[in-house]
């Protein structure tokens, strides 16, 4: 009898053990087929033609930036440098609000791009170049360039949208030194003589938060008036009302963190 249970039990362990293997070698086929699903279900990389210095051309691309993406010379200053993110700028459109995501990149293109690569700057990246910015989204399944200052407009109503990825350097400052340390915030509108709508002050101190808590670096919350001779984002900023209490004060409140200017 003994004998028997002891071949029985034998039989039964080799049998699971097969089974098993064969199980295995099925959840293995199937994430195999999974993964080159999703290999073949990714956009293929434009490469687009961006002129490079020899220092990007030698520089391994980290494993963790996206494959649709290889930083331009601006993006590769601010990482050779070491320059951390530190400040967030606030601005305002000064024009119409609710303008699509085509029309603000054309006419941010048109205002800064097109008229930085028609100077006579001896820059080789700009000198006899088409306008590029290096800085693409996803419009319709494809990859588009396109041309913001900002990596978030706030609407009217509240609503945020998301412009530049934090990855990009935005030219929104009018000065390069802060460009390349900054994130940029857009009131979608002009607000040269009013404040922008509570919605939209709650929606973009929300942003604030967001990024103080996701970037320890950041101390630093700055208008663009701030650096540049400009009326941006509006008198409001820097106003103080009957009690003494500023935009930027009410921004912070809201925001519910302490940032120097």
């Amino acid at each position: 009898m003994s004998r028997l249970v002891f071949a029985f039990l034998f039989l039964s362990i080799i049998f699971g053990c097969s089974f098993a293997q064969e199980r295995l070698n099925a959840d293995q086929q199937g994430i195999r087929q999974m993964v080159t699903a999703q290999e073949l279900a990714l956009p293929v990389d434009p490469a687009p033609q961006i002129p490079m210095a020899q220092s990007q051309l030698n520089h391994v691309r980290p494993p963790e930036w996206q494959a649709d993406w290889f930083p331009v010379n601006w993006e590769m200053e601010k990482i050779e440098k070491g320059i951390v993110t530190d400040t967030i700028f606030i601005h305002h459109t000064a024009w119409q609000t609710n303008a699509g995501w085509q029309m603000l990149s054309d006419e941010q293109k048109k205002r800064l791009y097109d008229a930085r690569y028609a100077s006579a700057d001896k820059d080789p990246f700009v000198q006899g170049q088409p306008a590029h910015s290096g800085h693409y989204r996803f419009v319709d399944g494809k990859l588009v360039e396109v041309f913001y200052a900002y990596h978030w407009i706030v609407r009217e109503n509240g609503k945020v949208e998301r412009l530049l990825d934090d990855k990009y350097v935005g030219w929104h400052a009018g000065n390069w030194a802060e460009n390349l340390r900054s994130l940029a915030i857009v009131f979608d509108g002009d607000y040269s003589k009013k404040p922008p709508p509570k919605k939209a002050l709650k929606a973009a101190a929300k942003l604030i938060r967001e990024y103080v808590k996701d970037y320890p670096t950041i101390t630093r919350l700055k208008a663009h008036q701030d650096v540049r001779k400009t009326e941006c984002p509006g008198e409001w900023y820097h106003a103080k009302d009957k009690h003494g209490v500023t935009g930027r004060d009410r921004l912070l409140k809201l925001a519910k963190v302490q940032l120097s200017e």
